[in-house]
C-alpha cells in the first residue's frame, strides 16, 4: 500500500495530475487505497480518512477488515515516520536511516540515503540566517536549556516540515541537539 499512496502522491502533489483509482465493484479496495493516500498525505487519523471516502462514496469500506487495515496502515506509517524515540528508549541511526529510506522516493531517497532529511533542512535554514547570537557550542548550550520543543518534536514525528521555516535559530539548534542525543549509537557505526 505504501508504494501505491506513494505513486499516487507523485502524480497528483509533483505532477499535479488527477488520479483514477478503481477496483472491480469500485468500493471496497478503491476505498481503501483512497483512505490509506488520505492518511499519507493529508497525516489525517485514519478514522477521518474513513469518514471522508464513506461521505463521497457511501457504500465504500464496507467491511471491518478494509477499516482495520487502513488503522494498521496508519500505525505502520507513524512508525516509519517517527523521528523521536518515545519515552527513554533510543533510535539506532542505522534503523532511522533505513525507515526514512522507505518514506522518500526518487532524487530524495538517493540525496537522504546517509543523512536524515530534517538534518540538512535544520542546517540550511540555520545558514540563511546572519546573526545566530552564540560566541561557542557553550554559549547555545546555556541558551538552549528550558526551550520546549515536545511540538517540533510531534510535527517532525508525522514528517511535517513546514515549521522550519519560521522556527527561531535556537529552538532548531535545541532540536538538532535533542534529536542527537536521543540516538542510540552502536559504537562500531
Amino acid at each position: 500500500m505504501l508504494n501505491i499512496v506513494q505513486i499516487m502522491d507523485d502524480e497528483i502533489c509533483k505532477n499535479k495530475k488527477k488520479v483514477a483509482v478503481h477496483c472491480h465493484a469500485g468500493l471496497g479496495r478503491t476505498g481503501v487505497a483512497i483512505a490509506s493516500y488520505l492518511v499519507y498525505s493529508n497525516k489525517i487519523n485514519a478514522g477521518v480518512a474513513i469518514q471522508q471516502v464513506r461521505a463521497k462514496r457511501p457504500k465504500a469500506l464496507l467491511t471491518n477488515k478494509q477499516c482495520e487495515f487502513i488503522q494498521e496502515f496508519q500505525t505502520f506509517l507513524g512508525q516509519l515516520r517517527l523521528t523521536f524515540p518515545i519515552g527513554t528508549q533510543k533510535i539506532e541511526y542505522s534503523d532511522f536511516l533505513k525507515r526514512q529510506k522507505m518514506i522518500l522516493r526518487g532524487k530524495e531517497a538517493i540525496k537522504y540515503k546517509s543523512i536524515p532529511k530534517f538534518l540538512e533542512l535544520f542546517v540550511n535554514r540555520i545558514f540563511k540566517e546572519t546573526d545566530l547570537g552564540f560566541k561557542n557550542i557553550d554559549d547555545f548550550l546555556v541558551h538552549s536549556k528550558g526551550i520546549d520543543i515536545s511540538d517540533e518534536r510531534s510535527l517532525l514525528n508525522n514528517q511535517d516540515f513546514k515549521f522550519i521555516e519560521i522556527a527561531k535559530p535556537i529552538k532548531l539548534f535545541t532540536i538538532i541537539d535533542s534529536w542527537l542525543r536521543s540516538l542510540d549509537v552502536n559504537e562500531d557505526y
